[in-house]
C-alpha cells in the first residue's frame, strides 16, 4: 500500500484512539460530532503527511514539518470553533502529526 492511501487509514485509527477521551468529559453536550470531527480531522492530516513527505525527505525534516502542517490544522479548527480551544487542539494536533510521520516514516515505503 501507497502512503497516500495507509496515511488516512493510520491518521482516522490514531485519532479514535486519541479522541475517545471526550467521551468522559461531562460538559460536552456534542460527544459523538465531536468524535466524529476528531476521527475526520485525523484522516485529513494523515493524507495531508503522506501527500507531502515521501521516504526519500530527511527524518528530522519530515517530523518538523509534519508537526507544523498538523498544528496549522488545529489553528484552522480554533478559528472555526472559537479560540479558547486553541491551546489544546494545536498541540494535540502537532502531536498527532509527530506520530502519524514517524509511522509513515518507519514502516511504509
Amino acid at each position: 500500500m501507497t502512503r497516500k492511501t495507509l496515511g488516512p487509514l493510520i491518521g482516522v485509527v490514531l485519532a479514535a484512539v486519541l479522541g475517545s477521551g471526550i467521551f468522559f468529559v461531562p460538559e460536552e453536550p456534542l460527544k459523538l460530532q465531536v468524535y466524529l470531527a476528531t476521527i475526520l480531522q485525523g484522516g485529513l492530516i494523515g493524507l495531508l503527511i503522506g501527500a507531502v513527505f515521501d521516504k526519500s525527505t530527511a527524518w528530522m525534516s519530515t517530523l518538523i514539518g509534519s508537526a507544523v502542517l498538523a498544528g496549522l490544522t488545529g489553528v484552522a479548527v480554533s478559528l472555526a470553533k472559537g479560540f479558547e480551544d486553541a491551546p489544546f487542539a494545536v498541540p494535540f494536533n502537532a502531536v498527532e502529526g509527530l506520530v502519524i510521520a514517524a509511522i509513515l516514516k518507519r514502516w511504509v515505503k
